[in-house]
């Protein structure tokens, strides 16, 4: 390896180390938003098989359920965008293109699976079977896409990668041409370019705990809020009410007189937990539904890993692109 070798190796494994906090942080981005648009396409669903009623044997009456879920779709508290379809037939208009489904997405739903990603329309979208009444038969599906929006990483992650990058490239130009970072400011430009890889994985990793802690917030009031419309709607078996939020734990609880947050977070038996209260109440009293997840942010556990060993490899190519040559 010739002198200029390292340095140049070094840079590389910088510039890929950074590309890869980037591309680790997408993913687990897209992760976060297909989980959240599945609970949301499976609990709008169970939401329609419960209030919709029967067309006399184990279907819906076909307009009401159209109703029912052209009103889910512009809900103001309704997140992102809703589809469904009756057999291979859209009940909404298609402004996406996300009909007619592929055959391997189509196929996975007429099974029974508890849900699909498609990604031919023009956003990404999820889609879980709509049963019968009896759940035995699949008469169709949802499709939700969008649940969490496009947040943006920030302005920290793109200046500590522009920081980084501008770093790394005078130090390729230095070694091609001119000592454009001098031997004496080595220690401070290596200093420099590592508190930019610092900054962008911190920036990057609190982006992330806010996508996941959106999308825990997204899918506990999805779920309160339909039990809540469910309980108010015309011959609802109030039993049926714990179906609509699928994944979950739920459990009979009161409802306080005093204000309470709209999802708390706690711990039972050293687990954490998200939890909110659907107001339900009956007759002569003020009962509601407990429902418990667990938070988007512990699925992150991989990516913590991912960053952490980005961030090592980055450092150590730092210091082999600023030894002295």
């Amino acid at each position: 390896m010739t002198r200029h070798g390292p340095p140049v190796a070094g840079a590389a494994a910088v510039v890929l180390a950074l590309a890869g906090l980037w591309q680790v942080t997408d993913r687990a981005e897209v992760g976060l938003g297909d989980a959240v648009n599945a609970e949301l396409a499976r609990s709008a669903a169970a939401f329609v098989t419960v209030v919709t009623p029967s067309d006399g044997g184990r279907g819906y009456d076909a307009s009401r359920l159209l109703s029912g879920v052209g009103a889910l779709a512009i809900s103001s508290f309704w997140p992102g965008g809703l589809q469904g379809a009756l057999g291979r037939t859209p009940l909404l208009p298609d402004t996406i293109g996300l009909t007619p489904l592929p055959d391997p997405i189509a196929a996975l739903l007429d099974r029974g699976a508890p849900s699909a990603v498609a990604t031919h329309s023009r956003y990404r979208t999820a889609l879980a079977p709509l049963f019968d009444r009896d759940r035995r038969e699949v008469l169709g599906w949802i499709a939700v896409w969008g649940g969490l929006g496009h947040p943006s990483p920030g302005p920290l992650a793109w200046i500590g990668s522009i920081a980084l990058v501008t770093l790394v490239l005078l130090l390729l130009v230095g070694v091609r041409v001119q000592p454009a970072v001098p031997p004496g400011r080595r220690a401070a430009a290596a200093l420099a370019a590592g508190l930019g890889l610092v900054v962008t994985a911190i920036a990057l990793a609190e982006h992330l705990r806010g996508v996941a802690a959106r999308a825990t917030e997204v899918r506990l009031t999805t779920m309160r809020r339909l039990i809540e419309i469910a309980a108010t709607a015309d011959g609802v078996q109030r039993a049926r009410l714990p179906e609509i939020a699928v994944g979950a734990g739920v459990s009979e609880a009161t409802l306080d007189p005093a204000p309470r947050p709209p999802l708390e977070r706690v711990t039972i038996s050293g687990v954490h937990y998200a939890r909110t209260v659907a107001a339900t109440p009956r007759a002569g009293d003020d009962t509601g539904l407990e429902i418990r997840i667990l938070p988007s942010e512990a699925g992150l556990g991989a990516t913590w890993a991912w960053m952490a060993a980005l961030v090592v490899a980055g450092l150590a190519g730092l210091a082999l692109a600023f030894r002295p040559v």
